[in-house]
């Protein structure tokens, strides 16, 4: 059967009403919550490797069923209004992925949604599985132009296998993180050199605060995190309206507008520090934003 032959808005080509992943083994519960808001890099020739009926990736104990990932496209093919890539893996064409994408959903917001053979791309989506197909239903799908951007993404694909895989969140929780090194065991002090407050950069964040908190904290705990500024005013934002903004997330334009923020770009700046440290990620596109808790 064709890929899009009983496609319908209505059930979303026979994948919206898919409940297979209902039988999967429970897991932690806060491994599951962060693995259902979390779309995790990953990257085709992972994917290709780990396809199976529940819809889920799964990394140690995080069953991630939305994923980002960044492939060349192999072939196009359209139907009605849905359009297929399959994507191989720039590292290894024979391993590939399909991506299924509605084009009636707002194709005047997300611009183009078919790119030519040869095209590099980056996905992001929920996991679909019908019969023995294997694929995912997008969110968003562009171009990538710059190849810092593919490089970054192999980075953060790898980091996060070893940081998931391995459920370096758990051991942090569990305050058995003492054991950890590398990347997972965070930065290391500076011996005794008195400086200001400095920015540690990373893909996922590795110490415990930047997620689940720390025991004894002081009343910043309170708050959720122990930042200041505009990032504070973001984080304290996200936090009181995260029951509101559902897995869309919100804009970047109205977390602008609410803070009062007088410059979008050091807002930008400041929101992907955020993402970066692991206090929040984006959501549908690169301009929405939701609280990881």
């Amino acid at each position: 059967m064709a890929w899009n032959e009983s496609f319908s808005a209505a059930d979303a080509g026979g994948w919206a009403g898919d409940t297979s992943f209902a039988t999967a083994p429970p897991k932690e519960a806060q491994s599951v919550k962060v693995a259902e808001r979390l779309p995790v890099p990953v990257t085709i020739a992972d994917l290709h490797d780990s396809a199976n009926a529940d819809e889920k990736y799964e990394l140690g104990d995080y069953p991630f069923s939305t994923v980002l990932t960044m492939g060349i496209v192999k072939s196009v093919s359209e139907q009605e209004n849905t359009t297929n890539h399959v994507l191989g893996d720039p590292e290894d064409m024979n391993k590939d992925f399909e991506v299924l994408t509605y084009n009636g959903v707002s194709e005047t917001e997300l611009g183009t949604s078919t790119f030519v053979e040869g095209t590099k791309v980056i996905v992001v989506g929920k996991l679909r599985s019908l019969s023995d197909r294997h694929g995912i239903m997008s969110y968003n799908i562009r171009e990538v132009i710059d190849e810092k951007e593919y490089r970054a993404f192999t980075l953060e694909a790898k980091i996060a296998k070893i940081y998931f895989e391995k459920n370096v969140p758990s051991i942090l929780r569990s305050g058995m993180g003492e054991g950890l090194s590398g990347c997972a065991a965070g930065p290391p002090a500076d011996g005794g050199v008195a400086s200001g407050p400095k920015e540690n950069l990373s893909v996922f964040g590795s110490q415990a605060t930047r997620l689940y908190g720390t025991p004894g904290a002081t009343s910043s705990v309170a708050r959720g995190h122990n930042l200041e500024g505009q990032r504070g005013k973001i984080m304290d934002l996200l936090q009181r309206e995260k029951d509101n903004y559902d897995s869309i997330g919100m804009s970047e334009g109205d977390i602008k507008k609410a803070i009062g923020a007088m410059n979008m770009d050091s807002l930008r700046k400041d929101l992907q520090f955020l993402v970066n440290e692991g206090h929040i990620y984006n959501t549908t596109d690169d301009e929405h934003y939701a609280l990881i808790d």
